[in-house]
């Protein structure tokens, strides 16, 4: 009786260790994971930040050639339009 105790606590500490031993692991591969999971996050805002520069840049280069573009584009087209009115009348 006494022998079989003693391989059944053998048997306990062995699984103990083995579970130990995977909560290690689970526990390093957590950490490697999250140290991955923040270089990604700081890589997104970096990307994020200079997209978003290049998109206001882009759009006030936009804005600043549709009010320069727009008047000239006008005044371009309106004598034709004059010259096709008044040769319908």
């Amino acid at each position: 009786m006494h022998s079989q105790l003693e391989m059944q606590y053998g048997g306990l500490q062995s699984d103990c260790d083995n579970l130990r031993a995977q909560l290690d692991e689970e526990v390093e591969n957590g950490a490697a994971l999250k140290t991955q999971l923040q270089k990604s996050q700081a890589e997104y805002q970096t990307l994020k930040s200079k997209y978003d520069k290049d998109v206001s840049a882009r759009a006030d280069e936009l804005d600043e050639l549709r009010s320069v573009s727009l008047p000239a584009f006008c005044l371009s087209v309106v004598p034709f339009l004059c010259l096709s009115v008044y040769r319908l009348f």
